[in-house]
């Protein structure tokens, strides 16, 4: 029997990229806190625990979101459907990296 082991990674539940000079979410995981949240692709994140993510780095915005298990993190994100703000916090916890996401779960932004 052939068995593959995903990556435990600490977090979230979301991947970054700068799109269009924006910090924007580009997948979810499911069961995870930001699932759990209601965050999807394609929302703006805009502020991580109250500081601006204008003009940050990958680097800096992933050393804002890394942290140990059941620590919390702030995010300001913008849905750019219905253009609202909000305000959520998130708890970090483990879960599995799945080998694919569903195709609902992940923003085609032409890569």
């Amino acid at each position: 029997m052939n068995t593959h082991t995903h990556p435990e990674i600490t977090g979230v539940g979301f991947g970054l990229a700068i799109i269009g000079g924006t910090v924007t979410v580009v997948y979810v995981v499911p069961d995870t806190p930001a699932y759990r949240a209601g965050l999807t692709p394609g929302m703006i994140v805009q502020k991580i625990d109250d500081v601006i993510t204008e003009g940050m780095q990958e680097k800096d915005w992933h050393q804002k979101l890394r942290g140990l298990v059941d620590t919390k993190v702030r995010l300001e994100v913008t849905d750019t459907t219905s253009k609202r703000s909000r305000v959520v916090e998130l708890n970090r916890e483990k879960f599995i990296l799945p080998a694919a996401l569903p195709k609902e779960a992940v923003l085609d932004y032409g890569n």
